[in-house]
């Protein structure tokens, strides 16, 4: 049994504990919270080699490449510019094939979603 006593054993009063301090919650925007998520996953893990199958692949007009990296448990949005894409001479890149591909983990702000700008490709299996 704790026994609360009121004096200190020195003799004098005991002194009142000191009032908890109440500290409102900070509140972010979406898009504050976004963009400290991007900085993170930047600096992070920054540039970074993944392995995988393509898939969803969609050439646009502006000549970008957008697909989507995928293996047995995941997948990752994947964008590949057009300096980059007019490189890709001699890989058969299409749906299906595995590639190696090299580039930095963003987010896209505007949608939330994380992504890998492309800077390399190569062909495995």
């Amino acid at each position: 049994m704790d026994v609360q006593l009121d004096f200190d054993l020195k003799g004098g009063p005991r002194k009142p504990a000191a009032p908890a301090v109440v500290t409102e919650p900070v509140v972010l925007s979406v898009g504050t919270l976004t963009r400290r998520i991007r900085e993170l996953l930047e600096s992070g893990l920054g540039d970074v080699w993944v392995e995988g199958e393509v898939s969803n692949l969609r050439r646009q007009a502006s000549w970008h490449v957008y697909f989507t990296l995928k293996d047995a448990s995941s997948q990752l949005a994947c964008v590949l510019f057009a300096g980059q894409a007019a490189q890709l001479r001699g890989i058969h890149f299409v749906d299906g094939v595995q590639v190696q591909i090299f580039g930095q983990i963003t987010v896209y702000e505007a949608r939330g979603n994380y992504q890998i700008i492309v800077r390399k490709v190569q062909e495995r299996g």
